[in-house]
């Protein structure tokens, strides 16, 4: 929160009117995403337009609108402009993704929290997304026990991963996550071949490599 109220006050000192209304609209678009995903809390319909839904609002509108500021205050073209919106976007849903990966495959001291950790807040993720539209009832009715319980035990934690590794929810989701991030590289051809382009480019290919 007050890095939130740190930088509406910083932007309102520049005087910059575009960069403010970008991040407005930002900050909204990310409580609604917020918004979203409680109620999409221990949801097991939860499909894979809603999860996308919840990524686009809560974590990529916010890396958007960072790329898109830097070229406002660059003074670029509007059409470049929405380009360095479009590679952030791209960028934000592909990082997403691998987190989501990254909470079922990385060590506990890696990620830095439990693994397994969204399964047991009820988040529904997109490996589990993929698995649950593979599985039988009967495994259905395994994952549905695990997303109820109050306190999810361990064999059930176990028999989730296990699904999630026997559908390759976690190859579909780097898949996934590795179009965002070719789709976030397209935006990049506008500019001209340069250092901070190559940047640019190292960074999306990062979130596809990134263990932690």
């Amino acid at each position: 929160d007050y890095l939130f109220s740190k930088s509406f006050n910083m932007i309102v000192n520049s005087e910059n009117i575009d960069v403010l209304k970008v991040l407005s609209r930002t900050t909204t678009l990310m409580a609604e995403g917020e918004i979203l995903q409680l109620l999409k809390n221990s949801d097991v319909e939860t499909t894979e337009k809603d999860y996308l839904s919840v990524v686009t609002k809560k974590t990529a509108v916010l890396i958007s609108a960072t790329c898109q500021v830097g070229g406002v205050l660059a003074g670029v073209s509007g059409e470049k402009e929405e380009a360095l919106a479009g590679y952030g976007m791209n960028l934000g849903v592909a990082f997403q993704l691998m987190d989501d990966c990254l909470d079922y495959t990385s060590r506990d001291e890696d990620l830095g929290k439990a693994i397994g950790n969204d399964l047991k807040e009820g988040k529904i993720t997109m490996p589990l997304i993929y698995a649950l539209e593979k599985s039988t009832p009967r495994e259905r009715e395994i994952i549905h026990s695990a997303v109820e319980a109050d306190s999810i035990a361990e064999e059930q934690l176990t028999s989730v991963m296990g699904l999630i590794n026997r559908y390759k929810g976690i190859e579909y989701t780097i898949d996934t996550a590795r179009r965002y991030k070719e789709e976030a590289n397209s935006y990049l051809e506008i500019f001209e071949p340069n250092i901070e382009r190559v940047a640019l480019t190292a960074v999306a290919d990062y979130v596809l490599e990134r263990r932690h």
